[in-house]
């Protein structure tokens, strides 16, 4: 695309492309990627396929599943109308970059996380913007409700299948491009998911008159 929201043109005569790529370790929670062509991407007259080059630096992007935190912990048992905080671990709260080059040329792609949106299984869906806040015991009281991303449910699972619900977790990307050639815009959104099962029970109390 180009700053206006569209792709570059793409020349007929465009070469194929053979990738090499490298992979670095996430630092500060920001993975990069760096591909080299060994076959470059040009058009017949000796230009850059930069629509080419914007394919390929995305199709490097490696986005993580998402890490789901919950309080109280996924796989123990949520309790009806208890607040239950959810969130994504931080550190995979940044962006991620993949960059191509060839000769005479180069196009950087860039993911950033921009909503988590969680369906929890009980025909309730959550949509947080951010990646919700981790829950601490020694700084929040148990039974608060999260500040920016939590749910309560209101019935037990005990007559769904499997006696559980099923929360659907899924972090939505905005992903943008830059090239060498001074052109930037918008590629559609991608998107990361990972599920997990909660089983929701009733806690009654008794009271006992002394």
């Amino acid at each position: 695309m180009t700053g206006n929201g569209e792709r570059p043109p793409s020349p007929d005569s465009a070469q194929p492309v053979e990738p090499e790529s490298h992979c670095t370790e996430p630092v500060d929670g920001i993975g990069h990627c760096t591909t080299t062509m060994t076959s470059p991407a040009t058009t017949g007259g000796g230009g850059v396929d930069v629509e080419a080059l914007i394919d390929e630096a995305r199709a490097q992007l490696e986005l993580p599943e998402p890490a789901i935190g919950s309080a109280p912990p996924m796989g123990g048992d949520m309790v009806v109308r208890f607040p239950v905080w959810l969130w994504i671990e931080p550190e995979q709260w940044e962006p991620r970059t993949a960059d191509v080059s060839v000769d005479g040329g180069s196009a950087s792609v860039t993911a950033t996380p921009r909503e988590v949106i969680w369906d929890m299984g009980d025909g309730t869906d959550v949509t947080c913007s951010g990646p919700g806040t981790v829950y601490d015991p020694a700084v929040h009281t148990a039974g608060d409700a999260s500040p920016d991303c939590g749910h309560s449910y209101e019935l037990s699972s005990k007559n769904r299948p499997g006696a559980e619900d099923t929360v659907q977790t899924r972090v939505v990307w905005d992903v943008a491009w830059e090239s060498s050639t001074g052109e930037g815009g918008e590629l559609e959104p991608m998107e990361t998911a990972a599920d997990r099962g909660v089983e929701v029970v009733e806690v009654h109390s008794l009271v006992v008159e002394g």
